[in-house]
């Protein structure tokens, strides 16, 4: 119901704004309904931290973006400072609670995906939050199985915002019928 509320008043807005160019849709981060390389750019912020699959979300944010392609993360991960760090690991328990992991590590996350920033940088004094930008680093092979490509144009900006379920579904779903394109 939230994920619903939230994409109508988003769709309210890009009408107000007379945004002809954008479209909204709310999707599993896992499991995306767009093409393979359907984008020249993928964003999330806040994000990583917060899903159950953050390996899930990057792979897939990778499959989606052109090789040669821009992924930028914004997000939490335990801090490198050893005192920092311990305390990030002591209050993970209260913290995956609330929704999110403070201690989520930051180069075995990229390693599992293949992703190195290009650019990192830290965002706040006490170096929690990071600003990554990866070159999507991938060969043009063919798209995964069960994955078909689609002969859309290619977009250049990055998904919407995707709501998100259990990373043990896997397979791909159709757009909900309310994700058609808004227009003015």
């Amino acid at each position: 119901h939230r994920v619903a509320a939230a994409l109508a008043r988003n769709r309210e807005r890009v009408r107000e704004q007379h945004q002809t160019n954008v479209t909204l849709r709310a999707m599993d981060a896992t499991v995306m309904d767009f093409p393979e390389n359907e984008f020249d750019s993928a964003l999330a912020t806040y994000t990583i931290s917060a899903v159950p699959d953050p390996v899930g979300v990057l792979r897939e944010m990778k499959r989606v973006v052109k090789p040669g392609g821009s992924i930028v993360v914004l997000n939490h991960f335990r801090s490198e400072r050893r005192m920092v760090g311990r305390i990030e690991d002591l209050v993970a328990p209260v913290c995956t609670r609330l929704g999110w992991k403070s201690n989520l590590l930051l180069e075995p996350l990229l390693a599992r995906v293949g992703l190195a920033p290009a650019i990192p940088a830290m965002v706040n004094l006490i170096n929690g939050w990071r600003l990554l930008e990866c070159m999507n680093r991938k060969s043009h092979g063919p798209p995964p199985a069960g994955r078909a490509t689609s002969s859309r144009p290619s977009a250049s900006s990055p998904p919407a915002n995707p709501s998100i379920s259990s990373p043990k579904s896997r397979k791909p779903r159709p757009a909900p019928a309310s994700s058609a394109p808004t227009s003015t």
